[in-house]
């Protein structure tokens, strides 16, 4: 009874919406909290300071260094054509691959 009523709360409560990331009620992200949230991030890890944006280059080097395929991590990375990829210094495979094995050593 209280698990129907809870289920019945969510559905109201849901914004149905076409975005790829959203809040527990499913209405857009405010960007200024999105930004906030990084910046804590950040400090709580101990990392230096970046833009969000900065972190999209290593995780298209994960990517490529786990194998998934050059179309795919394109996709993913919203990049038109595979040079875009080539031309970023972080998404060299060669080096990466280095590192990839020197720290699973």
């Amino acid at each position: 009874m209280v698990h129907d009523a809870l289920n019945l709360l969510a559905v109201q409560m849901w914004n149905e919406g076409d975005w790829l990331f959203a809040t527990p009620t499913g209405t857009p992200i405010n960007p200024r909290t999105d930004y906030s949230e990084w910046k804590r991030l950040l400090s709580a890890a101990g990392v230096r300071d970046a833009r969000l944006h900065d972190a999209r280059h290593p995780v298209a080097t994960v990517l490529l260094i786990l194998g998934v395929p050059e179309q795919a991590v394109m996709k993913i990375m919203g990049w038109s054509r595979s040079a875009m990829g080539r031309a970023s210094p972080a998404c060299g495979r060669p080096r990466s691959m280095d590192i990839a094995t020197a720290s699973a050593s």
